[in-house]
């Protein structure tokens, strides 16, 4: 994921490992309900993963593109290794990835002696979920002049860390993470740095399981042709649900349709059903019709 580094950049991305068919992803924004599919590029049989030796090309290649923009990548653990950070500072973008205990034992040993010696700041912030009192415990390290070090080595990439711990009602830990970064963390950023970090699920929630399992059949792999056409069907499937995407943000006629519908297959079999069987002026008077019914009966011809 791509999360914009300042309040005027307002646009992020969010790569993805997406099997033979390409790296994938998905553009969204801070506060966003929704997702929109993008391919970045195709990614033939025998060429390594993005989070193996392909992170350099691809970091190479984003950042060609989006540094400008002033982006923030970000990843799970497995991106969290001192070669594929590198390679994205190297582009001029900043990172943002998950760091867990178990595959960063040095860094968290320094964060013990931090501790102890009272140098992790903390902060605490209340919200309702509509059932109970929720507790956002953050933690996070951030000196100018000492971080922590990403691996145990004398050549280790210095990183900055936070952490947030959920609590419910009963001060019991339902949720907790912790990620490492280039960005600089004070009191006034690392509520946003985490919610950027957690909002990495929307390629899974609201991308690959919607292209999977709601009405765009897009599978792991196409396995159709043995050049081009695995990537030419899968690239017309993010294409579309990009289209629709687009559609909701800015078509309220449209958006209200689909919230109308049960589900986005329900949609879709409604929407072939009547372009089947009736004829319509328009966009629009398709729209109107499916909102409003009878009183929008399409004209004989």
């Amino acid at each position: 994921m791509l999360y914009p580094t300042n309040a005027e950049k307002r646009s992020d991305l969010i790569p993805s490992h997406a099997g033979d068919t390409g790296h994938c992803g998905s553009r969204t924004k801070s506060g966003s309900t929704f997702a929109a599919g993008i391919c970045s590029r195709p990614r033939r049989r025998g060429q390594t993963g993005l989070r193996t030796g392909g992170g350099q090309a691809l970091a190479d290649e984003l950042g060609a593109h989006y540094a400008p923009r002033g982006i923030t990548v970000l990843g799970d653990d497995l991106y969290c290794h001192q070669s594929f950070c590198e390679a994205v500072r190297a582009q001029h973008m900043d990172f943002l990835f998950v760091c867990k205990p178990d595959s960063h034992e040095l860094l968290y040993e320094w964060l013990d002696d931090f501790t102890r010696t009272g140098e992790i700041q903390t902060l605490e912030k209340s919200r309702w979920n509509g059932k109970q009192r929720m507790t956002e415990r953050y933690r996070y390290f951030n000196q100018v002049q000492v971080q922590v070090p990403l691996r145990n080595s004398d050549d280790a990439l210095m990183v900055n860390w936070c952490e947030v711990t959920t609590l419910n009602a009963k001060q019991e830990a339902v949720y907790r993470n912790a990620w490492t970064t280039s960005h600089t963390l004070d009191e006034h950023n690392v509520i946003e740095m985490v919610a950027a970090g957690r909002a990495r699920w929307k390629i899974e929630n609201e991308n690959n399981n919607v292209l999977k399992n709601h009405g765009y059949h897009f599978e792991h792999n196409f396995a159709h042709g043995k050049q081009q056409l695995s990537n030419f069907l899968a690239t017309l499937n993010l294409l579309a649900f990009l289209t629709h995407t687009a559609l909701e943000w800015l078509d309220e006629a449209y958006r209200a349709v689909r919230n109308d519908a049960p589900s986005r297959r329900t949609f879709f079999e409604q929407f072939r059903t009547l372009l089947q069987f009736m004829p319509f002026d328009n966009w629009q008077h398709l729209m109107r019709f499916m909102l409003y019914g009878e009183n929008q009966i399409p004209r004989k011809t």
